[in-house]
Order: structure tokens, then sequence, then C-alpha cells
């Protein structure tokens, strides 16, 4: 695994415990929650989560590559990248969560408010990309575990 890949997962786990833990202490204080605060947390949490996911540049490849092929042929790379296009598409539904809460504190960010369309566009891309692409057999039960991680953690947030 690529080291920045792991630092960007521990970043989002970080950000996550920050917001949750300013949240907790501001209800216990009684205090009003600083949402300029708040949304910078979601904001960097939303960065993080997108920097986990696969470069744009290769989405787009995937993308033509399943849109010239064959009908009922598959690459092989496609097959290959199937796992990583799966889980980009779950960090970037995330990353699509962190900014929504994000502007939902500050909504007058205009740079959340780009991330989050980049994000968007970025998740539907790849979303096309998996509803084409039947899940390769060996991968389909580890993609399952993954959605049930996937929910956890944000059962978690």
């Amino acid at each position: 695994m690529n080291i920045y890949v792991k630092k960007y997962e521990e970043a989002d786990s970080v950000y996550n415990r920050a917001a949750n833990h300013y949240l907790n202490q501001n209800i216990e204080k009684k205090e009003i929650v600083d949402d300029e605060m708040l949304a910078k947390i979601y904001h960097n949490k939303g960065n993080a989560n997108m920097k986990q996911t696969m470069p744009i540049d290769s989405v787009l490849m995937f993308k033509e590559m399943m849109e010239s092929a064959q009908e009922g042929e598959q690459p092989a790379e496609l097959k290959e990248a199937y796992p990583t296009l799966a889980k980009s598409w779950g960090k970037a539904q995330q990353s699509i969560e962190d900014y929504k809460n994000s502007l939902r504190r500050a909504p007058s960010n205009d740079s959340t408010r780009f991330n989050l369309a980049l994000a968007q566009d970025y998740e539907k891309n790849i979303r096309e990309i998996l509803q084409n692409m039947p899940p390769p057999q060996n991968q389909q039960n580890q993609q399952n575990q993954q959605n049930q991680q996937d929910k956890k953690d944000q059962q978690d947030q």
C-alpha cells in the first residue's frame, strides 16, 4: 500500500474523531458550536477521502475502455481495476457527505462548493463504470465485505 494513501486514511480517522470530540465537548459544556471550525474539519475530512481515490485520468481511461468494449466483453484491465474502482467510489461518496456537512455549517464557502462539485462528478463517472460492469466472481465477496465495512464506518460517524 502506498504510504501516502495510508496517511490519508489516518487523516480521515483523525478528522472524524476531531469532529465527534468537538461536538461532544460543546454539548457537555452546553456551548454553541463554532460552525466555521466544524466546517473546516469536514472540509479537510472530505479532502482526505478524495486523496484516497484513484486519479480522475485513470477513471476516465477506464470509462472510455468500457464504452469502446464490445457488448458482453470486459477488458482484463477493467476486471483487475474493479476493487480499486469500487473503493474509490465509496471514498468519493464519503467525501461528498463530508463536503455537504461542511456546507451545512458554512454555506458561503466557495472552495468547499467547488470540491463538492468535483467529487460529485468523479463519483458519477465511477458509478457509470461500475453499473455497466459486473463484479468479478472472486471479488464479489470482497466487494460485499467492503460495502459492509463502509456502512459500519458511516454508522460510526
